[in-house]
């Protein structure tokens, strides 16, 4: 781990986990995004997805003195950082 890199909270916007964490990836943070085995119902046939596993958030690692973090708060699929 690097020096006084910590994990922060990110909120989403609703359903965006997947879209946010992309955007984030491209601008090289460290992302984390626990996903679970989700069965869903539809019509008589059943499909297994993987959903986040907290609706909603997501997870960043940095350094808030050596990176732009502000830049998450205008990240596609991004709510705010949860201070």
């Amino acid at each position: 781990m690097k020096l006084m890199e910590k994990w922060y909270v990110v909120a989403t916007k609703s359903g965006c986990e997947s879209m946010a964490e992309h955007h984030l990836r491209n601008q090289r943070f460290e992302v984390f995004l626990p996903r679970h085995k989700r069965i869903i119902r539809h019509a008589r046939r059943a499909f297994e997805r993987k959903a986040p596993l907290f609706p909603g958030y997501l997870f960043a690692r940095f350094n808030p003195e050596t990176i732009r973090w502000r830049a998450i708060n205008g990240t596609v699929g991004v709510k705010s950082l949860v201070g």
